[in-house]
């Protein structure tokens, strides 16, 4: 982590390891964007949350109203993800070294080679991490997962009031 921008009710954080080249703009809006090689998209908001993590090429754009849509790919993002109302925010690829924080909402979880703790909370989010094949559905109740597999997510969860974001990766 390189730099946290602060602004005026907004919280904005920016992970870069080559080149930044898009300027994020919202407005009361957390964003956080993590990239490898180089983001193509601007994510433009508004009293929404987005997070997008590349690592070889951004091809979506995410457009959303008052929904929290994550988006993460390292070789092909093959599902969308539909929640309502609260966002999740996952990095993975070296090391998430900060916990963001903010009232009533987001997680970070940061995972490398496994996840070996299940975080367990109250109508709060829980993060599942495995390291091979996403095998299980979760399915909860106003409650948060996360879940990370390492090949090829191929399933949309779907859920109501519950977010579920689902994060792909070929090498963690």
């Amino acid at each position: 982590m390189e730099s946290i921008l602060e602004t005026s009710s907004t919280q904005i954080v920016t992970t870069e390891e080559s080149t930044m080249e898009s300027i994020l703009e919202t407005s009361s809006t957390p964003i956080v964007i993590t990239e490898e090689s180089t983001m193509e998209s601007i994510l433009e908001t508004s009293s929404t949350q987005i997070v997008t993590t590349e690592e070889t090429t951004m091809e979506s754009i995410l457009e959303t109203s008052s929904t929290p849509i994550v988006t993460t790919e390292e070789s092909t993002m093959e599902s969308i993800l539909e929640t309502s109302s609260t966002p999740i925010v996952t990095t993975e690829e070296t090391t998430m070294e900060s916990i963001l924080e903010t009232s009533s909402t987001p997680i970070v979880t940061t995972e490398e080679s496994t996840m070996e703790s299940i975080l367990e909370t109250s109508s709060t989010p829980i993060v599942i991490t495995e390291e091979s094949t996403m095998e299980s559905i979760l399915e909860t109740s106003s409650t948060q997962i996360v879940t990370t597999e390492e090949t090829t997510m191929e399933s949309i969860l779907e859920t109501s009031s519950t977010q579920i974001v689902t994060t792909e990766e070929s090498t963690m």
